[in-house]
């Protein structure tokens, strides 16, 4: 039996990559571009490396916005 594969597009956001992995739990999935051709995996950890790193530049905006 064939399933649909469960895939993130490059061009979705942080947030619906993490939803779509959720949403399906699943630990990874495969990163494909516009043709519809692999151009990669992503993994949960990746994003929540993301998601840390996001949450660290908001952070490093706000100090740097409070002591200008």
């Amino acid at each position: 039996m064939i399933k649909d594969v469960i895939s993130v597009r490059t061009n979705d956001t942080l947030t619906k990559a993490i939803s779509i992995i959720l949403e399906h739990n699943v630990g990874a999935a495969p990163v494909l571009n516009k043709a519809g051709e692999l151009v990669g995996m992503l993994s949960a950890i990746d994003l929540l490396q993301a998601f840390q790193d996001t949450l660290e530049s908001q952070r490093s905006n706000k100090k740097k916005k409070s002591a200008a």
